[in-house]
């Protein structure tokens, strides 16, 4: 605490917004002496308790850098000045980042092993490997059949690829086998194939097409992707076994909520067999290890994985707090939460890599997103939660003049751009090339679904 007290004194003495001005600033570098995030929100609750009628707004000015986060930063209202504001801004000319991610170090071509030999031979010159275990590096997270990606592999700031069958396009369903120990989905008798079979209906095994699977190793992380009932339904389905002399594959529960339908497309992720493409990555994820195969030389670019499944930022039961500038990326979660509180601001930041939504505004009143970018998001990338529909009490949460393109990566239907829900909230309306911009609002109630808009 002591130390807390002296930077703060130095900042103030030194910084020409003084307490006599009312504006407290503080900076935040990686370089110090205040050089974490939670660092400078113990330094901005300490100016806003010490002085609690003398300060009208914090400033928390991010210097230029990356700022890996294990945990979220929590701001509650004990760290707004009584009655003012708090406002965490870039540093002009700075382009600060906020990540859940860690960098991944210690890339070297794989020694000849069996591993190495499953790969396509025009790709294993290129092929790197990493000891993800040995880094420390040991949650990889859950695919669930609608939930997010779990760990993802950035490589110079963009998304890659897992590695897949097809690597574009996809198959389609042979047939659903219609006999086993256990009808997990009897489908509806009003909805039959032309051969009578209802649709849907499945014993938890479907027959796939061609020999492909026959020349991958027995693997037990593989991943199947598909529209398996209706093309407004996807899912992520476990491989529990692959029965190569009927060309079936059995998935494992939970199974498709519409069951497997025969002709309906699927594709098959996460098999080191089919690790043929610059780009695309494969996680043995019992061993801990990683291969890539980088799209340029290692030594031009870095590689980092996602981490945080928490919020990055949780605005928590607070008010008057604003982040301007300050790019959020790379999580496993949303990037910016909103418990309660009120008129909380996002403005001019840009959200780009996450695995879910990127804000969610979730209960309070005035809070706004505004001049945002939201680029890359696997689910959606604004979920507005608000109001009182029983009393009609308007949440008024708004999101203005937001640019949103390139969501939806991962869940692929029903993870619109904005996703509203409750009464009194404001969002924009669509424009051409699935992007939105400063434009009339729909009213209450209007979602803007792009699911398939960036296929």
């Amino acid at each position: 605490m002591s130390r807390l007290i002296a930077l703060c004194a130095f900042a103030l003495l030194f910084d020409p917004n003084s307490i006599f001005a009312r504006t407290d600033t503080l900076h935040v570098s990686p370089t110090g002496p205040l050089a974490t995030l939670e660092a400078a929100r113990k330094a901005s609750r300490l100016l806003a308790t010490q002085h609690p009628a003398a300060i009208d707004t914090v400033l928390v000015l991010l210097h230029g850098g990356t700022y890996r986060l294990s945990s979220s930063l929590v701001i509650t209202s004990a760290d707004v000045p009584q009655a003012g504001t708090l406002v965490w801004r870039a540093f002009p000319g700075t382009a600060p980042k906020i990540s859940g991610s860690v960098a991944v170090r210690g890339f070297a071509p794989p020694p000849d092993s069996p591993e190495r030999n499953r790969m396509a031979a025009g790709i294993r010159p290129s092929v790197l490997r990493a000891d993800l275990k040995a880094q420390g590096i040991l949650d990889y997270g859950t695919i669930a059949p609608r939930g997010n990606p779990g760990i993802e592999l950035f490589y110079n700031g963009k998304r890659m690829d897992l590695a897949r069958y097809p690597n574009q396009g996809w198959l389609n369903i042979a047939d659903v086998p219609q006999s086993g120990d256990s009808l997990y989905n009897k489908g509806l008798e009003r909805e039959k194939r032309f051969d009578g079979v209802p649709v849907g209906r499945h014993y938890g095994r479907i027959t796939y097409p061609g020999d492909r699977p026959g020349t991958w190793a027995p693997a037990g992380d593989i991943i199947v992707h598909g529209y398996w009932t209706w093309d407004w339904s996807d899912t992520y389905q476990k491989v529990q076994k692959i029965d190569l002399a009927h060309h079936e594959l059995t998935m494992a529960q939970p199974h498709h909520n519409y069951g497997y339908t025969k002709n309906q497309r699927f594709r098959f992720l996460n098999v080191l067999e089919e690790l043929d493409t610059p780009g695309e990555w494969y996680l043995d994820r019992k061993a801990g290890v990683l291969y890539f195969a980088p799209p340029t030389p290692m030594h031009d670019g870095a590689v980092e994985v996602s981490m945080m499944e928490e919020p990055l930022t949780l605005l928590d039961e607070c008010a008057n707090v604003t982040f301007e500038g300050i790019t959020f990326e790379c999580t496993r979660g949303s990037a910016v939460t909103m418990n309660g509180g009120s008129h909380n601001t996002l403005l001019r930041c840009t959200f780009r890599n996450g695995g879910s939504d990127a804000v969610v505004m979730k209960g309070g009143t005035g809070h706004t997103v505004s001049g945002c970018e939201i680029t890359e998001m696997a689910r959606g990338a604004i979920l507005v939660v608000g109001g009182d529909r029983k009393t009609l009490e308007p949440g008024k949460l708004f999101a203005r003049n937001n640019h949103i393109h390139h969501f939806s990566r991962w869940c692929r239907t029903y993870r619109p751009a904005i996703d509203v829900q409750g009464v009194g909230h404001t969002e924009q309306r669509p424009q051409a090339q699935g992007t939105l911009s400063a434009a009339q609002a729909y009213p209450v109630g209007h979602v803007w679904s792009a699911d398939e808009q960036s296929r």
